[in-house]
């Protein structure tokens, strides 16, 4: 028995490897905030995509799935995790968003 079958729900866990969502970025405790932040704004296209950024050592972003997984390799990244950000809630700092494509809307 599959879970559709015990639960009647439908389930749905599949993305794309150019699925876009936001992203909790920590960075190794030895590496500098500001040159972390550098870093991180390089790899997801610029700083208008880091929407939280924290002194304490994380930064949250939206950017690709893909663009998300190899910031693991970064040397002054500890973790990489996606997150939800209510924007009802939570003013970003910039009302745009990036699409599956990477164009703005």
């Amino acid at each position: 028995m599959d879970l559709v079958e015990r639960f009647g729900a439908r389930v749905d866990v599949s993305t794309t490897t150019a699925a876009v969502g936001y992203f909790l970025v920590c960075r190794r405790p030895s590496a500098d905030h500001a040159q972390f932040r550098g870093g991180v704004a390089s790899a997801v296209g610029g700083a208008e995509y880091i929407h939280l950024d924290n002194p304490n050592g994380f930064v949250v972003v939206a950017t690709a799935y893909v663009t998300a997984q190899a910031l693991r390799a970064h040397p002054m990244v500890d973790h990489v995790g996606g997150v939800t950000l209510d924007s009802n809630r939570l003013l970003t700092s910039t009302g745009e968003h990036r699409t599956a494509a990477g164009h703005e809307s």
